[in-house]
């Protein structure tokens, strides 16, 4: 699912007429929220007026980038619901409408955080961290492992795993009641609006794909060919245990290196295997010798969880999506 979608208008793309005139009218700044500040001369909130959107006009270094149009609640939307934000707002295409960022997401139901923390690793990110504690108190430590965030990565192009019903419970649910309580309407329970029960576990894989990711990593640059994303796998850089090429049983190894292999093991239940592999890097001189370490006891290191598969989170993500761009 695409749970995030911003948008670059083209430069010369002109406003609606009707958008236009109530646009430039100076009595209407405080209806739609317009500020100053950050990267672009000025940027309105234009939920108030019935569109749900925040649009930035006028970047501040590069004067060729046309406005941006962030979607807001893209989530809960389908593909014809965004162009039809754009249109509001437009005269044009949206198809013709850059991608800046999406956040591909896939919600897996029954599998904890740490879970996911101790059955699979990122390539090519450097920098992991895991989040304890409650949304609005947190702490970083790489001491225990007991997450509710895995970072892999940095924005604007991250990975994350986060328990989403705790998200929903203390962040989505109550924002909702402010909003129903303002115009007078019954609140929603949490089995009402997100149609499960909140003691469920709920855990949402995240690919922030920002700074024109998309063009980059699989040349989809425009709305128009959005619904390539349905092909593409978000978590190709995740390496699961299935991944691992089993050489030998564990029941074969002896010696110091089964010591050294239960060991590892102990330290994956108790800190997670990007913090594993991180210390375990460490005990090497050379790099190389890491890797060849590491490529021959992987299948060895790694329990395989039959909740947790690369197959699993692709087709849960792939048939979200689908779903998503077909309407």
């Amino acid at each position: 699912m695409i749970d995030k979608l911003d948008l670059e208008v083209p430069r010369k793309m002109s406003f609606r007429k009707d958008f236009a005139r109530h646009w430039n009218n100076p009595n209407n700044d405080k209806i739609l929220h317009k500020k100053t500040g950050g990267l672009y001369l000025v940027r309105a909130d234009l939920r108030d007026v019935g569109i749900p959107a925040m649009l930035s006009v006028g970047h501040k270094h590069h004067e060729k980038l046309g406005p941006k149009l962030e979607v807001m609640g893209a989530g809960g939307m389908t593909f014809s619901e965004w162009a039809a934000v754009h249109d509001a707002l437009f005269d044009g295409e949206p198809y013709d409408d850059a991608i800046l960022r999406v956040d591909l997401t896939a919600d897996v139901r029954g599998v904890s955080v740490d879970s996911f923390g101790r059955a699979m690793w990122c390539k090519f990110k450097a920098t992991n961290q895991q989040e304890y504690g409650e949304f609005q108190h947190r702490i970083t430590s790489v001491n225990r492992f007991a997450a509710q965030t895995l970072y892999y990565g940095r924005k604007p192009r991250q990975i994350r795993f986060y328990d989403k019903t705790r998200h929903r419970q203390q962040v989505l649910l109550p924002q909702l009641h402010r909003e129903q309580k303002k115009r007078g309407e019954q609140l929603s329970s949490f089995f009402d609006e997100y149609g499960y029960e909140p003691h469920e576990i709920v855990t949402r894989a995240e690919r922030q794909m920002g700074a024109r990711e998309t063009s980059e990593a699989w040349g989809i640059h425009t709305l128009g060919e959005i619904h390539r994303l349905a092909q593409c796998d978000p978590f190709e850089r995740l390496r699961f245990a299935d991944d691992a090429k089993v050489t030998k049983q564990l029941a074969e190894v002896e010696g110091a290196r089964r010591m050294l292999i239960d060991l590892l093991r102990e330290r994956i239940q108790a800190d997670g295997l990007d913090c594993t592999k991180a210390w375990s890097r460490a005990t090497f001189r050379k790099a190389d010798s890491y890797r060849k370490f590491w490529r021959e006891n992987e299948h060895l290191i790694i329990d395989s969880n039959p909740l947790i598969s690369r197959e699993k989170l692709t087709s849960q993500y792939q048939a979200s999506i689908s779903e998503q761009l077909a309407a």
